[in-house]
């Protein structure tokens, strides 16, 4: 089959959208001729860089490199997340509104190893396809993607007062039923557990992210969650491009 194809910038190999075979699913193995032996390729679906249909299949060198197929995670450092949410070896960690990158999935995947449990949570098929196939590359079989609605209160099907932390990172700029997210997250959220809580800042001019009328602030963000009765636990800093706080459930 005849694919269309052209070169990113940064070298990636970006597949028109007449041409796809598959959505964000491994892409098996690729010759590398400059060196002579295989390398493994994964092909995802990259939404921010090449639009709802662009596609880029990207060699992975190893976990370190997975990691940073992800433009977003430039943008700030998703373990600076992780570790204020106290996450630890063999927790269970939901990742709402996971998105096709998962930005904090994988490596909170890394810091809870695999006697902890990770479920990837995505109302978007083929992001679940694409995050299931970076997870596989890297070795994370204990993460879980699961479809579901995260801005109904009862809409993602997992057990109440499953999770030692739930992140909603960039979820609630792209979802418009706020507290109904949080709600959601208050469910899965063990007595004592934590809410890691990132999103963009309604300011500045980047191209990246949601358009700024739809970003919310982060002082609307948090009095979301305050009055689902979490406990404001403090901000996280991450740069100029995001905010990020830390709540609990008492």
């Amino acid at each position: 089959m005849e694919v269309f194809e052209h070169r990113r910038h940064d070298g990636a190999l970006v597949l028109g959208r007449d041409k796809v075979l598959s959505l964000g699913r491994y892409d098996g193995t690729s010759q590398n001729h400059r060196h002579g032996r295989y390398i493994p390729r994964l092909l995802y679906l990259d939404e921010l860089a090449h639009g709802s249909y662009g596609l880029a299949c990207v060699a992975v060198y190893s976990k370190t490199s997975i990691m940073k197929l992800s433009h977003t995670t430039t943008f700030f450092d998703p373990y600076a997340v992780c570790r204020a949410a106290n996450v630890r070896s063999g927790d269970t960690v939901v990742d709402l509104h996971c998105g096709h990158h998962g930005v904090c999935t994988l490596p909170v995947a890394e810091l809870v190893g695999d006697d902890g449990r990770v479920y990837a949570v995505d109302a978007r098929r083929s992001a679940l396809e694409s995050l299931r196939a970076r997870a596989e590359v890297a070795g994370h079989g204990h993460v879980e993607t699961v479809w579901g609605n995260a801005a109904r209160t009862g809409g993602v099907p997992l057990d109440a007062e499953l999770a030692d932390v739930v992140l909603i990172v960039n979820g609630l700029s792209f979802l418009s039923e706020h507290l109904e997210v949080v709600k959601e997250a208050v469910r899965l959220l063990k007595s004592g557990g934590r809410l890691a809580v990132v999103d963009w800042k309604p300011t500045g001019t980047i191209r990246h992210g949601p358009h700024i009328t739809r970003r919310l602030s982060d002082a609307r963000a948090r009095s979301t969650c305050l009055v689902t009765g979490l406990r404001y636990e403090g901000d996280v800093p991450v740069g100029p491009h995001h905010y990020a706080f830390i709540c609990q459930k008492p």
